[in-house]
């Protein structure tokens, strides 16, 4: 158990380094930095459905609207930082990994990835992941 908590905090540790490190270079292959800590953030704290929450006002609408009517077409409302992770969200809530291929950008993919994932309870999702630091998290959040 003790091991557990250890290699848990230093993995939370080493992500948190890594978040420090795409906030100083502003990017990562050209996506928001900011996008990216929302999604691994709702990876971490298992609480996906508040990736909306970080979006302006009227994208946090759309998206939730996005949520309860289990429709990524309604994503395309939204402004373009905000569709990936609305899109996320959806995937999330129907539990569909499908969806997240609606996603360019490889890393968010891997975040979506990992919160259908973490929502299926199924780890095995996580061998679709790219980076591994995501799929880390992945499977520590599915397990």
């Amino acid at each position: 158990m003790e091991l557990k908590t250890k290699k848990s905090g230093l993995l939370i540790l080493m992500v948190l380094l890594l978040v420090g490190v795409v906030a100083l270079s502003g990017c990562i292959g050209g996506q928001k930095t900011e996008d990216l800590q929302t999604i691994g953030e709702a990876v971490k704290t298992k609480q996906g459905i508040t990736l909306c929450g970080s979006l302006s006002r009227d994208d946090r609408r759309a998206c939730k609207n996005a949520i309860q009517n289990e429709d990524i077409s309604l994503c395309n409302e939204m402004s373009a930082s905000g569709k990936d992770v609305c899109i996320a969200a959806v995937a999330e809530a129907k539990e569909d990994i499908s969806l997240c291929n609606e996603i360019s950008a490889r890393s968010k993919k891997d975040w979506c990835i990992a919160l259908v994932a973490r929502a299926k309870q199924n780890a095995t999702l996580c061998k679709k992941i790219s980076y591994g630091y995501i799929k880390e998290e992945c499977i520590e959040g599915a397990s």
